[in-house]
Parts: C-alpha cells; structure tokens; sequence
C-alpha cells in the first residue's frame, strides 16, 4: 500500500516514517531528499538544491503512484492541494494526518532552531488545512509509541524574584522544587537536568516571554540552573528596545506580576503518582520557555489539552482528566469519585453543591465539544 503522511511543518512527518516504514520500503521526503542532494542541512534547502530535490521529488512520487494498489512506499506531503488529493485517492493510498497543534509546532520548531520562515509556514499550513478523504487516520508520533503524547503545558510558581535592576536585569526561580501547585504537581531537584544540558549543548537557553506568548519574546536568559530550592535564572529585559518588555520591567519593580511560569513537555517516563501524597511527580521537564506572568496558566490549557490527545484517537491519563475536572469547578475528592465510578461515584448530597456541580459538569461537556 502506498501511504501519504501529510501535516504542518514541525508536526512530525519525517519522525513518524523513522518509526514506522519498513527497511525495504520507498520513503519519499522532500527534506531527505534535499540532504541527499546537497543540502548542508535537513530543513531550508536553497537555490540549485531545492530545485533539484522539488524535480526529483516529482518524478519518484510519479513512478510510485504508477504502481498502483501494489505499491509499497510512503510519502511525505505537508498539504496536498484538491487535485492531488484526488490523484492520491484514484490510487487506493492511506491517508495519515499528523496534526500535534498551532502551539506545539511553534515550540518545536523555535526549539529545533528551524529556518527564519518556518513559523510562518506552520501558521499558512493551520490557516488553510487539506481536506483529506473520511478514511485518513489522525496519528501521533509519540502517541503510537509511547503513549501519551508530549504536549506542550504550563506549570506557575509564585513570584521568587531576588533582584531587579534599574536597567532590565533581574534573577529569581522560574520553578521551587518540592512545593505542590493547586492540581497536585510537584517537580522534584533533577527534572530539568537533561533538558539544561541539551540547551546548553544547542548554545541557547529557553525563551524568556510575556505570558507565554511565542510572538512576544521580551528579554533573554543569561544564566539558567538547578540548585537546591529550584530551576535558578538571571535575564535580562530589553527594556531599551521593546516597549513590552519595559512595561513587565514596571511590573517587576512594582511587585504586579504574580508569579513566573514555566512551557514544557512531559515524556511518559517524566511524571509519575505518588498515591499515599496523592500528588503528580514530575522528575523529567523538557523546557521550551520561562514566562513572566500575570496570572496563572489559563485554565482553558487544560482543556485544549484533553481535546487535543482525544482528537488524536488516544485516552489521556489519569493526571490529564483530573487536572481537567479541577478546571471547570470539580472540587479534589468529586474529580477522583468521578474518574473511578463515573457519575454514580459522586454524593451530590454530601457536597451540597447540585445545581452547581451540574453546571460544571455541563462546561466541561461543552467545552470538549467545541
């Protein structure tokens, strides 16, 4: 069979054929290809390079499409147009859509230090979409592997600034460790370990943003650390330059800001339930970002968050659906009743909260079918 892996730049497409296309079977990918052919790098092949890999693309995905239903081969196409969908479906290929959302592709792709462009191209592909025959199945990388996805999230600490300078320098702890945030999350000393060294190895550090937003840079990290009470960094604000980041440099000094919140991802391996604490372990963060921020992560987050892994055909994980609960109103013991005995598992009575219970459960219903 021959099988058409299509989604935005940064989604995946060329780590999902690592995994799963056969040794022996044809992978057309227009960034191989173009290394193949010169490239000095996999992504941002330019002049004589890429014109070259775009004919040799077109004719290897022309002799494939010629075998028919017999072929054996995959291919990568971001966002085929009407017509080549169309073409592709005349041939009897499978469709796979690899779609992890606007937000994770823009943190990978700044993450992964990609082409200037990049960005831009990521947010054309979510502006006009393929449409893609009934048939295509949503997959994820990480999904398929490992189980849970590694979705980007956010995690607030309260304010720890130490110092803030007349001229935008300024030092603090973006993470404490061993302090249980309001969904039962503590990250323990080590978690950002892995993720420190792979930054440092890249030569960068993690963003430095206004409330999480991946278009509104405002400084950067000049120095970034685990030490005894947490994840320790010095930045500087480009109060000069940016009028952004001079205003969040008056909030600073006027103590207006209510905490630093950290963007991240978890691997499978990177959290775990203490179920005597009753609290989520995060022993391994990958870290995007270090926000300033006024308020703590929208909980609207949590939400997307669910809906996300759900339209990707997986089960979030117990922590996901709590944390989910916790948003729209559930109160600790109501959301654990639920997860384990579904509606029956929750004593109206006991909480003297009907009307408003039933509105909550009401949101959260609405809320995962918008």
């Amino acid at each position: 069979m021959i099988k058409v892996v299509v989604g935005p730049p940064c989604g995946g497409k060329s780590t999902y054929l690592d995994e799963w296309a056969a040794a022996d079977e044809v992978r057309i990918d227009f960034d191989t290809l173009a290394v193949a052919l010169g490239s000095s790098t996999p992504h941002g092949s330019y002049g004589d390079v890429r014109e070259t890999t775009h004919a040799a693309r077109a004719a290897s995905v022309s002799a494939v499409l010629a075998w028919g239903a017999d072929g054996n081969a995959w291919i990568v196409h971001a966002n085929p147009n009407a017509f080549q969908v169309e073409e592709y479906e005349a041939k009897g290929v499978q469709f796979y859509l690899l779609n992890p959302g606007l937000d994770e592709c823009l943190a990978r792709a700044e993450a992964d230090e990609r082409p200037e462009d990049t960005a831009d191209l990521i947010r054309n592909w979510y502006d006009s979409p393929p449409t893609l025959p009934a048939t295509t199945e949503t997959v994820s990388v990480r999904n398929k592997l490992k189980g849970m996805p590694m979705l980007k999230q956010k995690l607030h600490a309260p304010l720890r600034i130490k110092s803030v300078s007349e001229t935008g320098e300024f030092s603090g702890y973006g993470s404490v460790f061993n302090t249980e945030d309001s969904y039962g999350d503590v990250v323990v000393k080590g978690a950002f370990t892995e993720s420190l060294q792979d930054w440092a190895a890249k030569g960068r550090m993690p963003s430095l943003l206004w409330q999480h937003d991946v278009s509104e840079p405002i400084g950067v990290y000049t120095r970034m650390e685990e030490d005894d009470e947490g994840l320790y960094v010095e930045g500087r604000l480009l109060v000069d330059d940016d009028p952004l980041a001079k205003r969040a440099h008056a909030h600073l000094k006027a103590g207006s800001l209510s905490g630093m919140s950290i963007g991240y991802s978890l691997p499978p391996e990177g959290w775990s339930h203490d179920k005597e604490k009753d609290i989520y372990v995060l022993s391994k963060i990958n870290l995007w970002e270090v926000s300033l921020v006024t308020f703590p992560a929208n909980d609207e987050a949590r939400v997307s968050q669910v809906k996300s892994i759900l339209s990707h055909g997986q089960t979030p994980n117990i922590r996901q659906v709590e944390h989910c609960l916790r948003d729209v109103g559930f109160s600790a013991r109501q959301a654990k009743a639920f997860i384990a005995d579904g509606y029956s598992g929750i004593n109206l009575r006991d909480e003297g909260q009907d009307a408003e219970l039933i509105k909550t459960i009401s949101a959260l219903t609405q809320s995962m079918r918008n």
